[in-house]
Order: C-alpha cells, then structure tokens, then sequence
C-alpha cells in the first residue's frame, strides 16, 4: 500500500515538473519572439534610413547633372 501511495505521488511530483518545464519552453519561446522582434525592428530602420540617403544622395546627383 506504501509503495502504491509512494508511486502516485512520484508521479504527481513528475507532473509538476512537465508543467514547470512547460512554462519555461514558453518563457524561452517568447525571449526568442521577442529578440527576434527587435532585431528585425532595429534592421528594418537601419534599411529605410540607408535607402532614404542613398535616394536623396542619387537625386541630388541627378538634378545637379541635369542642370
């Protein structure tokens, strides 16, 4: 009877430790969303601010030629 009760609550010990590394999956899961997030962030502003500068240099150019 003591090794019966002793085995469900191993097994109740087992279940909480599913649950715990569930969370952490979770936690790890939303730190790589979010590094993931700021990276493409932070490329996509460095992108349009290179863009923006090459443009304006391009076109400036341009006119100057044409005129």
């Amino acid at each position: 009877m003591s090794k019966i009760l002793k085995f469900i609550s191993s097994n109740q010990g087992n279940q909480g430790n599913q649950g715990n590394q569930g969370n952490l999956e979770n936690l790890v899961k939303i730190m790589v969303q979010t590094i993931m997030v700021q990276t493409i962030k932070v490329q996509t502003i460095k992108v349009q601010t290179f863009m923006v500068q090459t443009i304006k240099v391009q076109t400036i150019m341009v006119q100057t030629i044409n005129i």
